[in-house]
């Protein structure tokens, strides 16, 4: 008797939780995930994907599915998806939100929290949003992005849109600080993008897009022989946030 009203009184506060939830907009994903070493690439015990989406209902989604071309299937032990080649990683290692947000009238920011870990000294991660959520080109990697991402000793802020080369508009020279937590920000409005990390304001310029009326915010997470970004890439209890301007006021 007791067990069931436990369990009652849990499966009551999950719906009171998703319901209350639903009356922001806002939709997060949060990754529990890593590798015992940089090179090993073996999930760690406990790696979990957790997708929750509240823009336009209360409903409370505990499933996350790519886009487009980006087909994940485990053989043997390793995964095969189609890009050049790809070391042993678990399913979450590349990844992005199957949600679109609007940013007609507000603009959006992109959070990210990353801890790098201890062993690691080639960090390299992307953040992006891709106005076209299902168009990826022939290796599998989104056509039109604006993102943020670090190969080895730097970090960049790079545009692509469909046919045309990517677009550096900013980078610095920037080394991997070992266990270290950063606090990673991409605002997007119809104009302009800025990046932030740490507090720490360090662009703020137009991206050149036509239009951001389906933004689709997600992580991208590579391992070496792609080339969308090379080297090691660990995210350790990550968590992406979108958050609306006027709600963030």
């Amino acid at each position: 008797m007791v067990a069931t009203t436990l369990r009652l009184t849990l499966v009551l506060l999950l719906l009171c939780c998703a319901v209350f939830a639903g009356e922001g907009k806002r939709s997060f994903i949060g990754i529990k995930m890593g590798y015992k070493t940089a090179e090993s690439y073996e999930a760690r015990q406990g790696a979990q994907l957790i997708f929750f989406d509240a823009f336009d209902n209360n409903e409370l989604h505990t499933a996350w599915k790519p886009h487009g071309s980006i087909e994940f299937y485990e053989s043997a032990g390793n995964l095969n998806v189609p890009v050049r080649s790809r070391k042993r990683l678990p399913k979450e290692g590349s990844l992005t939100l199957d949600k679109q947000v609007s940013a007609e009238s507000a603009s959006v920011d992109f959070r990210i929290s990353q801890t790098i870990p201890l062993d690691n000294q080639s960090l390299v991660s992307s953040i992006f949003f891709t106005a076209t959520p299902d168009s990826f080109d022939s290796l599998g990697h989104p056509a039109s992005y604006i993102r943020f991402f670090k190969r080895s000793q730097m970090e960049f802020l790079e545009v692509k849109e469909k046919n045309s080369a990517p677009r550096l508009i900013w980078g610095r020279n920037a080394a991997v600080v070992s266990g270290k937590v950063r606090d990673i920000v991409l605002n997007i409005d119809q104009k302009n993008v800025s990046l932030i990390i740490d507090t720490e304001p360090l662009f703020s310029g137009p991206h050149g897009f036509f239009s951001v009326a389906r933004l689709v915010p997600g992580i991208w997470i590579s391992t070496k022989g792609q080339s969308l970004a090379g080297g090691n890439i660990v995210y350790d209890n990550a968590i992406l946030e979108t958050v609306h301007q006027e709600e963030a006021q």
